[in-house]
């Protein structure tokens, strides 16, 4: 069992920027080891677990709104784990888990304050 943090800056739909870390637990399967040393050499979970991790979140970061994204860190959790996963299993990698450590919003602020309105002058 091998396993990879991952840290990066997503944008919401309602255009935030929110900051993820992550972990990941995975394991390649045995018969797919030369397979994956031959394509993508022997560092190759330096690339596709970073991808694969960081599509997922994307795809998901930027379907959702800021609130959505911190009420539903659970929900969030297992959305991603099931798309990292099938993703990876199409590497030939398991990912036994994936744990988000972090989930942060750049502004202290879910909810974008309404602009006032500026009062018309008549002439």
């Amino acid at each position: 069992m091998q396993s990879r943090l991952i840290s990066s800056w997503f944008a919401t739909k309602d255009a935030y920027t929110v900051k993820i870390d992550c972990k990941v637990l995975y394991q390649p399967l045995e018969e797919m080891i030369p397979s994956l040393d031959k394509s993508y050499g022997k560092e190759y979970q330096n690339d596709i677990i970073p991808l694969v991790v960081t599509q997922a979140l994307n795809k998901y970061i930027s379907e959702n709104d800021g609130a959505t994204l911190m009420t539903n860190r659970k929900l969030i959790n297992q959305k991603i784990l099931e798309e990292v996963s099938l993703k990876s299993s199409e590497y030939g990698i398991n990912v036994d888990n994936l744990v988000l450590t972090n989930l942060s919003l750049e502004r202290e602020d879910v909810i974008t304050p309404k602009k006032p309105k500026l009062k018309s002058k008549k002439f």
